[in-house]
């Protein structure tokens, strides 16, 4: 009987210490965040979270390790049957791509330095990004804005950027 009672309130203690914490752990200002979908939400969007967070499980997928001070960018890609994506560090590109159902990228990594500007137009939907550094060439279907992550325009865009600066900068 004493046992019971003793278990009853060590549990009842337990409970009731946990749901304290919880209720802490809300209220902090770094508490509990929530993704939502539409604009009238008061969580985070997910266009607000770090790129690195973003582009994270593309980085996964893809087996890149980034170098220690290497950030992604930007990327876009669009999802079919074959899911293309082309991903932007600010020293190199991926070409990755996957039928659908597999689990990891197939890849083709560029050296920023060594690519070639894209056209503007390849941006567009309907077209191809089209990237080669001499040695290798990879291609997507161009998603235009209807893909996932950013527009192809606003990627193709800081990449003929990034790849002019690289140019102009002496190794």
């Amino acid at each position: 009987m004493i046992a019971t009672q003793v278990f009853l309130y060590s549990s009842a203690t337990l409970f009731f210490g946990v749901m304290v914490l919880v209720v802490f752990r809300m209220l902090a200002s770094d508490g509990v965040k929530r993704f939502v979908d539409n604009e009238e939400g008061d969580g985070v969007e997910p266009a607000e979270l770090p790129l690195d967070v973003r582009y994270r499980e593309l980085l996964e997928l893809g087996m890149i390790q980034l170098e220690p001070d290497e950030m992604a960018l930007i990327g876009c890609g669009r999802k079919e049957d074959m899911e293309e994506v082309l991903l932007v560090t600010d020293r190199r590109a991926f070409v990755m791509t996957r039928r659908q159902g597999a689990t990891f990228f197939a890849k083709h990594t560029f050296s920023i330095d060594k690519l070639r500007p894209i056209p503007s137009s390849a941006g567009l939907l309907g077209n191809k990004i089209v990237l080669s550094d001499g040695a290798q060439t990879a291609a997507i279907g161009s998603p235009g804005n209807t893909g996932f992550l950013a527009d192809a325009r606003l990627v193709v865009r800081e990449l003929n950027t990034m790849i002019r600066q690289a140019h102009r900068t002496p190794v």
